[in-house]
């Protein structure tokens, strides 16, 4: 086999940590990768094919892994909701009757208010470890 395609997540990694070493400027490449592999795949093989490559990535970093697994989450949601290829897109179509076309021009104000989320969610990590805190997790 070809040594060059044995190490992917080790590869992934140098990559990225030859970017920026830092945790904001990675989160940031994080989340607009994340943002469109969501709108182009199914959410349960982008965690099967992406985690293994990300986690350690942000645990070199100093992320926490409860905070990185909730903004990695949260990519993948939006992008579920997102066009060309957002499967619950197809799925409203299905069920109210709306074309494609109409529903996403609908649907990027609400979009908009999701990416703000997520960057608040992925810049004060105060706010979405503040439940696991109370309860002695973090």
């Amino acid at each position: 086999m070809d040594s060059g395609t044995q190490q992917v997540p080790q590869l992934v990694a140098r990559y990225f940590l030859s970017i920026s070493d830092n945790p904001l400027v990675f989160l940031l490449l994080v989340n607009v990768f994340l943002l469109i592999v969501g709108c182009f795949m199914d959410t349960a093989a982008a965690l099967i094919i992406l985690v293994p490559i990300f986690a350690p990535i942000a645990s070199q970093f100093g992320i926490h892994p409860l905070h990185f697994g909730l903004v990695f989450s949260l990519n993948l949601i939006i992008g579920l909701a997102t066009p060309p290829v957002g499967l619950v897109l197809f799925v409203v179509c299905g069920i109210t009757g709306l074309s494609l076309e109409r529903l996403s021009k609908a649907i990027w104000p609400f979009v908009l208010i999701e990416i703000g989320v997520l960057f608040l969610v992925t810049y004060v990590p105060a706010i979405p470890m503040a439940l696991p805190k109370l309860f002695g997790y973090y």
